[in-house]
Parts: C-alpha cells; structure tokens; sequence
C-alpha cells in the first residue's frame, strides 16, 4: 500500500477523493448490475437518500456554531469517512453513522418547519421555542 501511494500520490489522492464523494453521494452508486438492479429501484433509493443527504449537510453546517457542544455527532461521520476512504467503499458503509444524518436532518427539518400544532404552556410560552440557548 505504501508503494502504491508513493508511486503516484496524485493518482491515490484522486481515488481517495472519489471514494469520499461515494459515501456522501446524494443517489447510490451502481457498482455491479443483476436480475434485481432495476430503474426503479435505482429511483426508490435515489428518492429516500438525496432528501436525508441534503438536509443533514445543511444541518450540519446550521449546527455548526455548537460545534464542540455536539463533537461527537460531527467527528464520527467524518473520523468513518476518513477511515474507509482508504479503501474500497460503496454508500451501504455510510449505513454506519447513517442515523447520526439523520438526527442532523431531524433537527434542522423542525428548526425549518416550526410546527404550527406546538401549543403554548400556562406561562404564555411555547412549549418548543426552537431557541438556540
């Protein structure tokens, strides 16, 4: 492995980056194609992952400011990529810190949404503000 890298370290910088655009991909990539690879199975799966995809980066850059606060949550989708993009990797190994994305994305679809059906307490208060503090 030390070879390779050294042999021609552009060329392993450029598979390295290829190899984390697969785990952040916002559709799967096809590597093989069977009986059962379809269109639409390729679409269904396209379908549910760009959604959580997007609004769990654009959570993470929001929640960005509570950085140190929320460490964990941001080290371990990053520490995993930067360990299997040194080898071969496919987006079922982001199934890994993929619930970790998803609490991203939870977080700032509420904090988008801010639901009408959140009721005021006995002080005059929301229940849920949203507030940052």
């Amino acid at each position: 492995a030390k070879a390779y890298v050294r042999e021609d370290p552009v060329r392993f910088l450029r598979n390295y980056l290829e190899r984390v655009t697969i785990m952040w991909a916002f559709k799967p990539h096809l590597f093989t194609e069977n009986a059962h690879t379809s269109s639409g199975k390729y679409m269904v799966a396209a379908l549910s992952s760009a959604p959580i995809m997007a609004l769990a980066l654009v959570g993470m850059v929001f929640f960005s400011r509570r950085f140190w606060r929320l460490f964990p949550l941001f080290l371990i989708p990053i520490l995993l990529t930067f360990a299997f993009s040194f080898f071969h990797t496919t987006v079922r190994y982001r199934l890994t810190f993929e619930p970790i994305l998803i609490v991203f994305a939870v977080a700032i679809a509420v904090r988008l949404i801010k639901p009408a059906w959140i009721s005021k307490d006995p002080g005059g208060t929301f229940a849920y503000s949203g507030d940052e503090s």
